[in-house]
C-alpha cells in the first residue's frame, strides 16, 4: 500500500501501511551514502530486502523469499539510475528517468505525465488511493532531505 515517486532528480513516498482495515504511518525512503533507497508492498519484507543491500548486496545472502511474498526494494544509485529489486539479488535496470511504484503508481505517472514533480505526484496519488497517505517524504539525489508535510 504505497506510491513510491521518482522525477530522475528526487524520490518520494507515502507514509501509509496497512494491515486488514488498519493503517499506520511509516518510513519508506531511506538515505544511504549517495544512494536513495525505498521500499514496497510488505513492510517488514522490505526492510529485509533494505539491510540485506545494506550489507553488501551479496547474491548468497539474499532474503528467501517465494512467489506470494509482496516486498520491493527501489534504489536510485548515485549517478541516477534506478535499480528494482524483487525476488531475485539481480536488479531490474530502469532507462526511464520518471518511474512510480506502488498502489498508486498510475496516478503519480498520470500526474507527471501532466508536469508534476515526484512530491507534487505523490500527494496526487495520496488525494486518490485509499491506500496512500499518512504524508509524504522525499529526497534528493545524494540524499537532501525536501521539506514536504
Amino acid at each position: 500500500m504505497t506510491v513510491i515517486v521518482f522525477d530522475g532528480e528526487t524520490l518520494a513516498a507515502d507514509r501509509r501501511a496497512c494491515r486488514g482495515d488498519l493503517h499506520r504511518t511509516v518510513t519508506k525512503i531511506f538515505p544511504f551514502g549517495e544512494e536513495l533507497a525505498a521500499i514496497t508492498g510488505d513492510t517488514a519484507l522490505g526492510l529485509e530486502l533494505l539491510a540485506w543491500y545494506r550489507g553488501g548486496a551479496k547474491p548468497q545472502d539474499f532474503p528467501k523469499l517465494d512467489e506470494t511474498d509482496d516486498a520491493e526494494l527501489i534504489v536510485v544509485a548515485a549517478d541516477g539510475t534506478l535499480l528494482l529489486y524483487e525476488r531475485k539479488p539481480i536488479p531490474i535496470v530502469f532507462h526511464e528517468r520518471k518511474a512510480a511504484f506502488g498502489c498508486g503508481a498510475k496516478y503519480a505517472l498520470g500526474a507527471m505525465a501532466m508536469g508534476a514533480d515526484a512530491v507534487q505526484a505523490a500527494l496526487i496519488a495520496c488525494q486518490y488511493s485509499v491506500s496512500c497517505g499518512n504524508g509524504i517524504d522525499a529526497y534528493r539525489r545524494g540524499g537532501v532531505k525536501v521539506a514536504v508535510n
